[in-house]
C-alpha cells in the first residue's frame, strides 16, 4: 500500500505530494491545487516518482494485472464455449418442431447488449422513470452515500454539487452525466475499470453489429439485483467498439427506439429473459456494465414490450419494431419461445 506523503511529479502541476489513496485513485497536492488520479495508471506516463515503495507498489499491481488479464481470457473464452453449447442444444430442441428460427451470418447470436445504468430520477413522472436529467437532491445523496457509486462519488458534478463547490442552477445546466442523457441521446457507453492496474482504461464491446438490439435496465434504489428491469430499448445503428483511449459505445438515430413508463418497465424484469451459463441460478449483474443476448432473448423482450403497452400508437411502434427485428434477423415472430431466464428457472426450481 503506498504511504501517504510519498513525492510524485507532474509535467502539468509539477511537484506534488500524495494526500490519499483509496478505491483505484490518488489524489496529490499539488501547489496550486488537488488533483485525483487513477492509480497506478498515471505511472504511465503522466506522474513520476523517485520513491521506491511507490515503484515496487505500482509493479507489484501491474503483475497482478497481468495475471488477472490471462485469468480474465481464459474464463472468457470458456464462458464463450459454453455459450456456443447451449445455443447449440437450444437450436436442436428448436429443429426438432418446437420453434424454426433461422439468423443472418451478419448478425451472430449474442450480439445484442444489455446495459446496467445506475438509477437517474431526473425527469421522473408517471410517463417516464427518469434518465432525462440530473439527478434530484435524495438521489444524489442515496447515490453517493448509500450506493457509493465510483462515478458519482468521485470528480462528478454531483459530487461537486453535494461537496457545496457548485450551486444546484450550474448543476443543472453544466454538469449532464452520462445516466442523465441515457433517454435524451439515446446512448449506451462500455464503461471504464475502476479498480486495479487497469483503472481508468476504457472498456471494449466485443461482438457487437447494427440492427442488434440495446437493451437499458436498472433498479430502483434500494432494491436486489433480481429487480432489474428494462425501461428502454434501441436498435443499434451506429456503434464503436472502442479502443485504448475512448470507450465502446452504440446509439440509436432512427425511430426503433421505445421508453417504458414505470408501470410498464416494471414488468419487464431484465432476468426474466436472461441467465449466466456459468452460474444459472444466480441473479447478480457484478461488475461488469454489460451482457450479451441471444436474438431470441432479444425478440422474447419485445414481444412482452408490445404486451404491456397501452397507448394505441406506442403499441403499434412496438408491434412495427418487434416485427422489424424478426425480419432483420429471421425469426418466426409467431413461434418465439416462452423466455428461459434466471427468475423462470428459480420459479421452476
Amino acid at each position: 500500500m503506498i504511504m501517504i506523503g510519498a513525492i510524485v511529479y507532474s509535467k502539468a502541476f509539477g511537484q506534488g505530494i500524495i494526500i490519499e489513496n483509496t478505491d483505484g485513485y490518488i489524489k496529490v497536492k499539488f501547489a496550486a491545487s488537488e488533483k485525483e488520479f487513477p492509480f497506478p495508471r498515471a505511472f504511465e506516463g503522466f506522474l513520476s516518482t523517485e520513491d521506491d515503495d511507490v515503484l515496487a507498489e505500482v509493479e507489484h499491481l501491474r503483475q497482478i494485472a497481468i495475471q488477472e488479464k490471462v485469468r480474465r481470457e481464459e474464463e472468457a473464452r470458456l464462458a464463450e464455449v459454453a455459450r456456443q453449447e447451449e445455443n447449440a442444444r437450444r437450436m436442436a430442441k428448436l429443429s426438432a418442431g418446437k420453434v424454426r428460427i433461422e439468423r443472418k451470418s451478419s448478425s451472430p447470436n449474442g450480439s445484442n447488449l444489455a446495459f446496467k445504468c445506475n438509477f437517474c430520477d431526473g425527469g421522473a413522472s408517471e410517463d417516464c422513470v427518469g434518465f432525462k436529467g440530473p439527478c434530484s437532491d435524495i438521489q444524489i445523496n442515496y447515490n453517493i452515500e448509500r450506493a457509493k457509486h465510483v462515478w458519482c462519488s468521485t470528480d462528478s458534478g454531483c459530487k461537486k454539487y453535494y461537496d457545496l463547490k457548485i450551486k444546484r442552477e450550474k448543476l443543472d445546466n453544466e454538469f449532464l452525466c452520462y445516466e442523465s442523457r441515457m433517454l435524451l441521446d439515446w446512448k449506451c457507453c462500455a464503461g471504464v475499470i475502476r479498480n486495479g492496474y487497469d483503472a481508468g482504461r476504457p472498456m471494449k464491446l466485443r461482438s457487437v453489429r447494427k440492427n442488434s438490439l440495446a437493451v437499458m435496465i436498472t433498479r430502483d434504489p434500494g432494491k436486489q439485483d433480481y429487480t432489474r428491469y428494462i425501461f428502454g430499448v434501441f436498435l443499434i445503428d451506429e456503434y464503436f467498439e472502442g479502443d485504448e483511449r475512448d470507450e465502446g459505445y452504440v446509439t440509436c438515430h432512427s425511430k426503433w427506439r421505445i421508453e417504458l413508463n414505470p408501470t410498464e418497465a416494471h414488468q419487464i424484469l431484465f432476468w426474466r429473459y436472461y441467465y449466466n451459463e456459468n452460474a444459472p441460478e444466480k441473479m447478480v449483474f457484478g461488475s461488469g456494465l454489460h451482457r450479451y443476448l441471444t436474438d431470441v432473448e432479444a425478440a422474447q423482450i419485445l414481444r412482452d414490450i408490445v404486451k404491456v403497452k397501452r397507448g394505441e400508437s406506442e403499441k403499434a411502434l412496438a408491434e412495427e419494431f418487434l416485427h422489424h427485428y424478426c425480419e432483420l434477423h429471421k425469426i418466426n415472430g409467431n413461434e418465439i419461445p416462452e423466455p428461459g431466464g434466471a427468475l423462470k428457472m428459480r420459479i421452476k426450481a
